[in-house]
């Protein structure tokens, strides 16, 4: 009666236990046409005429405010000031109480309550203390209400207004490493309700019950997670609970995590491969959980279904994002388990299955010697066994840690062995898959050899059996070799085509460490082509994604590439520092073809610096790498950039013989269009000598290659022309002029296509050879 003629606004607040009187506000409201009611709850009151919003914790400062502006720092530091007047914020005060108030999902009273701990701990020791332990969260001030005077007091107070069935749900929800979803929950739950959708739905309505009650966040979609001081509070409940029911909810957790590995095991690299990525890297923490779990329980069956899934979440580089996953500690039990019990077929085979994917593993991360260690541990369970398609696998872990080390020859015999097993082996697309990886790397062999039709039949081959199965990895990793070739070969338009279509591939795919691989190709048609600038922007945007692959092969290439572009646009001092980077990850990890290109590269940086006892160090110690791994496509560049060092020193001879093996190289491997380099400086040793018919011979071999591909991929063009150009000045040849104009022409179209004034100055007065080619054309030759 008192509120009907009235237009007023009512505020009823903590009213989450009072929800069982609700229907006296719907009474109020049909009663008084104009009153409107604010009720702040833990929960909705489910009433027709309600609006539910949510509040959150304090908003985040805007991006351009200053770090102390943030409303939860200046709530923080107000109430530090009520327990320690003389608690002062410098920056770096600012950014611990950041963290802090991020940590605490900056909620006003936790906030309050951790500011209360600053009269006797460093911000760093309430940081730490908060997120172990629960009850660090309390306060002694007398005229708080009891439930706010703990975090633990509030989050009582909220469990007892749930009923028991979602409690149960909630101390289940401990169990999960990361965000969750529903048809998770419903899985680990497991609490009697019918199977299927209709438990979806009850656990899906409990789930969004507990959101109500703030003890659950919406992360997504029908995705939840746990604020870190409610997964303590409900990791507490669930240890009361009986050691059955615990241990059946920690089997239930395990058998869907990992289930969903082997349920999606072969779409990860197939056809519908984003998909299955996306959905499993929104799992990796408790994919990564339940495999601890498995291993610790000897959970033989559950952990053998999954490999084939991991070992391919390993291979595109999903499990070093999920963090430090590891199959030692379940490859050391397993081995202690056979050697008690050698009958144990089961374990054995495992053990062989995880020996495979632990050198996988240590490939990525450059550790090959674990990985032909691994890898022939592998080799001999499975040929024990009877395997041999496992023996299979196990040999080309065994060729690619081989292939690393540089023992090339090596590496080609293990996995033309493999090859050979698995051709005799029924046909299944299990087995063509596997031969499509052993064609892979025989064809990368082939290519460090020089063997570019080789390798270009394998690579062929390669596509036509991942192709035959959707192997859409597999179809992506052979395109991408197939660029190689191409680059190789000077066919930069195909490899620019070859490496978009692996890219393609790759990203539709979700697979980054393809990605990153490919990446590589791209950067290098385009730094072979002149386009240094997308070459660079290659390079850079490799570098945002391999991190996340923990790949140190690819990052070390990336590395050498970049410096390779600086030093052929003349920054020397950003290219010195890339390369030395570069050169010393490659030592590190024992990376031969890492360190024979990278050396390579810093020989001729050394050159062209002044250096040349140390850039003729450098090349010899290329060479070494390269004559004992038989690598002729890094061997040639070393010789020619040795021929260099060598010539400004003035030991000709010595020079004139190693650019001769390089030219003879460049033949033998079909690279015409890089021979060049080397009969440039052939020609420049002929000059000094007054040789001028020979300098004029090589200088018309290298004219005719400028005229097929002017001189796309090789080092220093403004060198070789120049070569040309003395010569046939020194003859008297009326091309001279015309070749010297064409050449200052393309020399500043290919300056005007870099990013800024700054480079386009530097590239065209730092390098040399660029300097005294534009200076002679304007001096009119």
């Amino acid at each position: 009666a008192f509120l009907k003629p009235r237009d007023l606004l009512l505020v009823l607040d903590n009213f989450e236990h009072l929800l069982a009187h609700a229907p006296l506000v719907a009474e109020l409201l049909a009663s008084a046409p104009e009153l409107r009611v604010i009720v702040t709850s833990r929960a909705p009151l489910q009433l027709l005429d309600e609006v539910v919003l949510r509040v959150g914790g304090l908003e985040p400062a805007a991006g351009t405010a200053a770090p102390g502006a943030a409303p939860a720092l200046q709530l923080f530091v107000q109430a530090a000031h009520r327990v320690a007047p003389a608690f002062a914020t410098a920056d770096a005060d600012l950014v611990a109480i950041s963290t802090l108030s991020q940590a605490l999902d900056r909620q006003p009273l936790a906030l309050m309550l951790a500011a209360g701990l600053v009269d006797h701990l460093a911000l760093t020791a309430i940081l730490a203390l908060v997120r172990a332990d629960l009850d660090a969260l309390e306060s002694d001030l007398r005229d708080l209400p009891e439930r706010h005077r703990s975090i633990r007091n509030l989050f009582v107070s909220s469990w007892q207004l749930l009923p028991a069935e979602q409690q149960q749900l909630l101390s289940h929800c401990a169990l999960f490493a990361a965000s969750f979803s529903r048809e998770a929950a419903a899985a680990v739950a497991a609490d009697g309700a019918p199977g299927g959708a209709m438990r979806g739905l009850h656990v899906g309505r409990r789930l969004a019950a507990l959101a109500d009650h703030a003890l659950l966040q919406r992360v997504g979609p029908d995705r939840y997670a746990l604020h870190p001081l409610v997964h303590q509070f409900a990791a507490e409940h669930h240890a009361r609970l009986p050691a059955a029911a615990q241990a059946a909810s920690r089997a239930r957790h395990r058998a869907y995590f990992l289930g969903l590995v082997a349920q999606h095991a072969d779409a990860i690299v197939g056809v519908d491969g984003r998909a299955a990525v996306e959905l499993l890297r929104a799992a990796l923490a408790d994919i990564h959980l339940a495999w601890h779990n498995a291993s610790l329980t000897d959970d033989l069956a559950l952990m053998g279904a999954a490999t084939h899934g991991l070992l391919d979440l390993l291979r595109i580089g999903e499990l070093h994002a999920a963090g430090r996953f590891s199959f030692t500690s379940a490859i050391a039990q397993l081995r202690a388990r056979t050697l008690e019990s050698p009958a144990d077929v089961p374990a054995r085979q495992l053990l062989a299955q995880l020996l495979v994917a632990h050198a996988e593993m240590r490939f990525i991360q450059g550790d090959h010697a674990t990985v032909i260690a691994e890898a022939q541990a592998a080799a001999g369970l499975a040929h024990a066994l009877g395997q041999p398609e496992l023996v299979g696998e196990a040999q080309l872990a065994w060729g690619k840690g081989l292939r690393r080390q540089g023992a090339m020859q090596a590496a080609q015999i293990q996995l033309t062995h493999g090859a050979r097993l698995i051709r005799a082996c029924p046909d299944s697309p299990a087995l063509r898959r596997l031969r499509s990886d052993l064609h892979r790397y025989l064809g990368l062999g082939a290519w460090s050899f020089g063997h570019f039709a080789t390798a270009y039949a394998h690579y062929q081959a390669s596509l036509r059996l991942a192709q035959s199965i959707d192997y859409r990895y597999g179809e992506a990793n052979a395109c991408y070799c197939l660029s190689l070739v191409a680059n190789m070969q000077g066919a930069y338009a195909e490899a620019l085509a070859q490496s978009a279509a692996a890219l393609a591939i790759f990203r539709a795919s979700g697979n980054r460490a393809g990605e990153v691989s490919v990446l590589i190709s791209l950067g290098l048609a385009h730094m072979y082509r002149g386009e240094d600038t997308a070459a660079q922007s290659t390079f850079a945007a490799n570098e945002r994604i391999y991190e996340l692959t923990g790949d140190r092969q690819i990052e070390i290439a990336n590395l050498l590439f970049s410096g390779q572009v600086l030093l052929r646009l003349g920054d020397y001092v950003a290219a010195r520092a890339i390369l030395t980077k570069g050169v010393a990850s490659g030592q590190a990890i024992d990376y031969r073809w890492g360190n024979s290109i990278g050396l390579t590269f810093m020989g001729l940086l050394l050159h062209l610096t002044g250096d040349q006892p140390g850039a003729v160090a450098a090349c010899r110690e290329a060479l070494a790498i390269t004559e004992q791994s038989g690598d002729m496509v890094v061997g040639s560049h070393a010789l020619t950039h040795l021929g260099h060092a060598l010539t400004a020193l003035g030991d000709g001879d010595e020079a004139a013989a190693s650019y001769t093996r390089a030219v003879a190289i460049r033949q033998a491997i079909r690279q015409a269009h890089l021979i060049p380099e080397p009969l440039a400086g052939l020609a420049e040793l002929a000059l000094a000598r007054g040789d001028l018919p020979t300098a004029l011979a090589h200088s018309e071999t290298i004219l005719a290659t400028y005229a097929l591909t002017n001189l796309a991929g090789v080092e220093e063009p403004s060198r070789i022309l120049l070569a040309c150009h003395r010569s046939l000045a020194l003859a008297g040849d009326a091309r001279a002029a015309p070749l010297l104009s064409r050449a200052a022409r393309q020399l500043r179209e290919r300056a005007d296509r870099l990013a800024s004034p700054e480079e386009r100055a530097t590239f065209c007065t730092a390098v040399a050879a660029n300097r005294a080619l534009l200076a002679l054309a304007d001096a009119g030759g």
